[in-house]
């Protein structure tokens, strides 16, 4: 994450998604979910908005090809 932009806490990330925090913490341990590496400031982790659309769309990418 070294470009500059917009950073969302992972209580924000949890509203994006509609999940339980808990689910979140599964979510940034499962490597299959391969979800975006965090910064820590703080002990607070915050999440590059570039990254985790670049992880959305991979993800609709992966999904799409399993429908098809």
């Amino acid at each position: 994450m070294n470009t500059p932009g917009k950073k969302l806490s992972s209580t924000a990330v949890c509203q994006r998604y509609g999940i339980h925090r808990r689910t979140f913490g599964h979510w940034m341990t499962n490597a299959e979910m391969a979800f975006p590496t965090p910064i820590t400031i703080n002990s607070k982790h915050y999440f590059d908005l570039a990254e985790i659309e670049a992880w959305e769309r991979a993800r609709a990418i992966a999904n799409l090809k399993k429908v098809a």
